[in-house]
């Protein structure tokens, strides 16, 4: 095994990325949403971006799989799965606000207690 400071010729081929720019900016934008949210209207809307960031987060990971997908049809099915999910939290607010609180918060309450 062999260690080289200096790479191979003049042309180095740079590490390639694992997202895309835009990545960043639409993250970005959520979480100013969210903060502006929080310091405006901070106890209703605690629990609306809650389920916000729930929702956001479903469909970002569901088109993560649907835009990385690398195999079978079982990460396009979980893509789909997750994107429908996520538009469906954002739609039903208060449901998933009840799944989040039921099956995210419930069992660390009942670890704690």
């Amino acid at each position: 095994m062999t260690w080289e400071i200096v790479p191979d010729g003049p042309r180095s081929v740079p590490p390639p990325r694992r997202f895309h720019w835009w990545t960043l900016i639409v993250v970005g934008i959520l979480v100013i949403a969210a903060g502006l949210g929080l310091m405006l209207w901070p106890f209703i809307a605690a629990s609306w971006v809650l389920v916000l960031l729930f929702g956001s987060a479903l469909i970002a990971n569901g088109l993560a799989l649907l835009v990385g997908r690398r195999g079978g049809g079982g990460g396009v099915a979980a893509g789909v799965v997750l994107v429908v999910a996520g538009a469906a939290a954002l739609v039903w607010p208060a449901v998933a606000l009840a799944f989040v609180a039921y099956f995210a918060v419930g069992p660390i309450t009942d670890a704690l207690t």
